[in-house]
């Protein structure tokens, strides 16, 4: 009975029921000592009385027989009876929002497949949620802000994602992917490493400034990390030799009729130089770069030789 109560009232009503509910109580255990004392009867009595006053049955067996018994009668009456009113109307607020929201389907279920964690509260959160929903990724915002001003499609964890019992809310373990955007370096540092703890074998992403930071996420095992600032800086000073070049880092990341992808080196192409594998996998697609050893090779700049296990980045058109 009680689980069923709390489900009802849910998370934002909750502290507020307990209050209302802590005052009750607190109201009917001093009301009715006091009134037993000042009435000269049986404690039990008075919490008898105190009890059927609060719930304003009123049976009129125990009535107040001086002055001062009536002052606490109606102190009890003040605080205990729209205490009470409160918790039944918060109660039934919540009941009529569920079965609203039932039904006209407001409700966000969790994906059922893997679906990808964006955790924190980074300005370019909304236009990163907006392209994975494009790209048609299953996506699990955990942001301590009100679910109405999330997109809908995207389902809400709300809370400290700083906190482990609100990660653990957003099941990291069954996720595929998590991209950390929190305000702060400090931040993007302690999520990464809750998530580690939580789900060892998560690929983590993340947005940083510090370069010691991005160290320590790199120790932790994180396999994309993007300095915002860096980013920008890069693309402002190329723009400013090459007046395209801006234009050219868009399209290869924004378009809808090429996508980049990686596939992995196999026995057939350790030892190959990039310049073959680009004749090699001319089909495929455009070979942009070789990543080894974590290492991003482009090849108008060296011609590194492939190890089995590398990773060779490909521009591809998208066929529709």
């Amino acid at each position: 009975m009680l689980a069923a109560i709390f489900k009802l009232i849910g998370d934002p009503n909750r502290r507020h029921v307990f209050l209302l509910a802590s005052v009750v109580l607190a109201t009917i255990l001093i009301g009715g000592a006091v009134f037993a004392g000042v009435d000269h009867l049986p404690v039990t009595t008075g919490f008898y009385w105190a009890v059927v006053t609060a719930t304003t049955v009123g049976y009129g067996d125990v009535t107040p027989s001086n002055p001062t018994g009536r002052v606490v009668a109606v102190v009890v009456m003040l605080i205990s009876i729209p205490c009470l009113a409160g918790i039944f109307a918060l109660l039934t607020g919540s009941s009529i929002s569920k079965g609203i929201k039932r039904l006209f389907a407001m409700e966000e279920h969790f994906p059922v497949k893997p679906y990808t964690l964006v955790i924190g509260l980074h300005r370019s959160m909304p236009a990163v949620l907006e392209e994975l929903l494009r790209a048609g990724e299953q996506v699990v915002l955990v942001a301590d802000i009100e679910s109405s001003a999330v997109r809908h499609g995207v389902h809400h964890v709300k809370g400290n994602p700083a906190e482990m019992e609100t990660l653990r809310k957003a099941n990291p373990t069954e996720a595929k992917q998590a991209l950390i955007m929190a305000d702060t370096d400090a931040d993007t540092l302690l999520i990464a490493v809750l998530l580690r703890e939580e789900a060892p074998q998560l690929n983590i992403s993340a947005t940083v400034k510090s370069q010691s930071v991005r160290d320590a996420l790199k120790g932790l095992g994180a396999h994309l990390l993007i300095s915002e600032d860096e980013l920008l800086a890069h693309t402002l000073a190329k723009s400013i030799e090459t007046p395209h070049a801006a234009d050219l880092m868009l399209a290869l990341v924004a378009s809808d009729d090429v996508c980049l992808d990686e596939i992995e080196m196999g026995d057939a192409d350790a030892g190959l130089h990039m310049k073959a594998l680009e004749e090699k996998y001319a089909g495929s697609g455009k070979v942009m770069a070789l990543i080894s050893q974590g290492r991003l090779y482009l090849g108008v700049e060296s011609n590194p030789v492939a190890e089995q296990g590398d990773r060779l980045m490909l521009l591809k058109k998208i066929h529709r």
